[in-house]
């Protein structure tokens, strides 16, 4: 449940221009972070590549969202949450999730490559 579960929310980051939208899915990522608190090597391995997007994009989304207005504010507060927890996750199993990044690099130009002629 949860990996599909934060496949849909990944696919709804590009429509998240609108605040109130924006708000809905840091929210909705920090509570899976959170109910998943207790089982943090099971994300760490299972949902590596999903950690470590979520991490990249709310990274970027606490850069762009400018303080100063209660609904700023309120987005940077989620924005933080979530990458604490998205952190906490990754310093605790960083060298796991190293080694899946690597293999995931040196595995993709397989994948892409044309098959083989018969």
């Amino acid at each position: 449940m949860t990996s599909e579960f934060w496949d849909l929310l990944l696919s709804l980051r590009s429509r998240a221009t609108d605040p109130s939208v924006l708000e809905a899915l840091l929210f909705a990522f920090l509570t899976l972070l959170d109910i998943n608190e207790n089982d943090q090597r099971r994300l760490a391995e299972q949902n590596a590549k999903e950690l470590l997007e979520t991490q990249e994009w709310v990274d970027g989304v606490f850069e762009t969202i400018g303080g100063g207005s209660e609904e700023g504010d309120r987005i940077r507060m989620l924005a933080a949450g979530v990458l604490m927890r998205c952190r906490e996750v990754v310093e605790k199993y960083q060298r796991m999730l190293m080694g899946d990044s690597v293999n995931f690099i040196h595995a993709a130009p397989a994948r892409l490559a044309p098959p083989a002629p018969l």
